[in-house]
C-alpha cells in the first residue's frame, strides 16, 4: 500500500510540475503575442500617419515648386513681388510650417528672406548677383524638399526594424558583422 501511495504521490507531483510548466509557457507566449501585436499596431499607425503626411506633402510641395519655378529668370520688382506674395499665400493656405521638415523650413525661410530684398540699384530691375542668390535659395529649397521624400523610405526601413523579433535582430547583427559593417 505504501508503494502504491508513493507512486501516486510521485505521479501527482509530476503532473503538477508539468501543468505548472505548461501554464508558465502559455503565459509567456501570451505576453510575447501581446507585445508583438502592440508593436504591429504602432507600426500600422505610424505607416498610416506617414502615408497621409506624404500625400499632403506631395500636393503642397508640387504647388510650391510651380510657384517658385520662375525664380532665376530676369525680372523686375513687380515680377518677384508676385512670386513673394504667392509664396506667402502658399504658406498660409497649405500650412507650410506644419508640412515642411525642419531643414526644409529653414531653406524656405532663406528663400523668403531672399525674396524680401529689394533691387540694389534705384531702378526696378534686379542685379544678376541678386537673381543668382534667389536661384540658389530656390535650388536649396528644392533639394531639401526632395530629401524629405527620400526620408520616407528610410523611415519605413527604420520602423520595420522595430518589429523584428529578437532572434531576427540577432541574425541581422551577425550578418552585418560578417559583412564588416
Amino acid at each position: 500500500m505504501n508503494v502504491s501511495l508513493e507512486s501516486e504521490m510521485v505521479s501527482g507531483g509530476f503532473s503538477l510540475i508539468v501543468s505548472a510548466v505548461g501554464l508558465l509557457g502559455s503565459f509567456i507566449v501570451a505576453l510575447l503575442t501581446a507585445y508583438f501585436t502592440s508593436k504591429q499596431v504602432v507600426f500600422n499607425a505610424r505607416r498610416k500617419f506617414s502615408e497621409i503626411l506624404y500625400e499632403k506633402r506631395f500636393e503642397a510641395y508640387k504647388e510650391l515648386v510651380s510657384i517658385t519655378h520662375d525664380i532665376g529668370k530676369p525680372g523686375d520688382l513687380s515680377f518677384y513681388r508676385d512670386i513673394r506674395d504667392n509664396v506667402r499665400e502658399w504658406e498660409k493656405t497649405s500650412g507650410g510650417f506644419l508640412l515642411l521638415s525642419r531643414h526644409s523650413y529653414e531653406r524656405f525661410g532663406e528663400l523668403k528672406d531672399a525674396l524680401r530684398k529689394n533691387p540694389k540699384k534705384s531702378g526696378l530691375e534686379y542685379e544678376p548677383e541678386q537673381i543668382k542668390q534667389l536661384s540658389n535659395a530656390r535650388n536649396n529649397l528644392r533639394w531639401s524638399l526632395r530629401n524629405d521624400f527620400e526620408l520616407l523610405f528610410a523611415s519605413e526601413q527604420e520602423i520595420k526594424g522595430h518589429i523584428v523579433p529578437w532572434w531576427g535582430r540577432v541574425r541581422l547583427y551577425f550578418e552585418k558583422r560578417r559583412r564588416g559593417k
